[in-house]
């Protein structure tokens, strides 16, 4: 009978440990189809970067300064209050005290170089929690019970990254749009007050 007990007790234990093994197999194929999800967003985002934000930057604050060095009517004419406001519109989305993103802010209030950080810091650190929660799967650390319950939660997160990137490409898209049609009407209105105003200084 103790033989018995012994070779039953035997069997338990190796299908315990089995179904273990399997369940940690199935746990740590889902974190690497997390990371490699992340890696693809975080590729996607770079492709996405402005690389010429600097350059549109001083654009738009050269276009402001250029208006007050050249126009010098005594009122603003009605068409030209709108590209104004337009303009004011745009220069919210370049110009900032500080470029940081705020998380519960939402990305289509905040500037282009603010919205992307957002992403890339939400993945950046997505990727360090899903290297931590696969450390402590392959090690038995923490909770095993609630092993499960965090790689759900992840997955949401992951969910929540992949809506926030193409939400920052939308306003990305949006705003360099507004950028560009308000830029190309203003600029060419500046450039005749220029020579316009070259022109006065050259017969005094």
């Amino acid at each position: 009978m103790l033989n018995k007990a012994l070779i039953l007790l035997g069997i338990l234990f190796l299908t315990l440990v089995s179904c273990t093994d399997f369940d940690r197999k199935e746990q740590l194929k889902q974190i690497a189809n997390m990371k490699q999800t992340v890696d693809s967003l975080q590729k996607n985002l770079e492709i996405n970067r402005i690389d010429t934000l600097a350059g549109l930057r001083t654009a738009v604050m050269n276009l402001e300064l250029r208006i007050r060095n050249n126009y010098t009517a005594d009122t603003i004419s009605l068409e030209l209050g709108k590209k104004m406001a337009q303009y004011q519109t745009v220069k919210k989305f370049f110009v900032a005290e500080k470029e940081e993103g705020g998380e519960n802010e939402s990305l289509n209030s905040q500037t282009l170089g603010a919205a992307y950080l957002v992403v890339k810091n939400g993945l950046l650190q997505e990727q360090k929690t899903l290297d931590l929660l696969k450390s402590d799967i392959e090690n038995g650390n923490g909770e095993r019970n609630k092993y499960n319950e965090y790689l759900q939660f992840e997955q949401n997160k992951v969910k929540q990254l992949t809506i926030l990137l193409d939400d920052y490409k939308k306003h990305k898209d949006k705003v360099l749009k507004m950028f560009f049609d308000v830029y190309n009407e203003l600029d060419p209105f500046v450039k005749s007050l220029e020579k316009k105003n070259a022109a006065k200084s050259k017969n005094k």
